[in-house]
């Protein structure tokens, strides 16, 4: 059975990070669906959870939706200078375009 659009979005969040932590030569860096609850042993790793969909009309009588989707994205890191500094990397990165692909 195929994936909906938020599994989807998670998944597809999380190809295009491990991608780029790969590509720009970060080394041990799991990313991860969600926030595990025992993540003893898993550290330093990145999080990604989508959590809602706000539709908004694009016009009215219109049957179209616009969907907004709220996704949060967790670093949990070795010390506080590692996660500010993949804090800074993510955001840069998530201001380029990524794929969306279906699963």
């Amino acid at each position: 059975m195929a994936y909906r659009i938020s599994r989807n979005l998670e998944a597809s969040l999380i190809d295009f990070i491990t991608s780029e932590l790969l590509k720009d030569g970060w080394t041990g860096i799991s990313v991860l669906k969600g926030f595990p609850q025992d993540y003893k042993g898993k550290v330093p790793f990145i999080g990604v959870e989508a959590l809602e969909i706000r539709p908004q009309k694009m016009e009215i009588g219109s049957k179209t939706n616009l969907k907004y989707f709220t996704v949060k994205i967790r670093i949990v890191a070795k010390n506080d200078g590692q996660r500010l500094d993949l804090q800074d990397w993510l955001f840069d990165e998530l201001e380029n375009d990524l794929d969306y692909y279906d699963y």
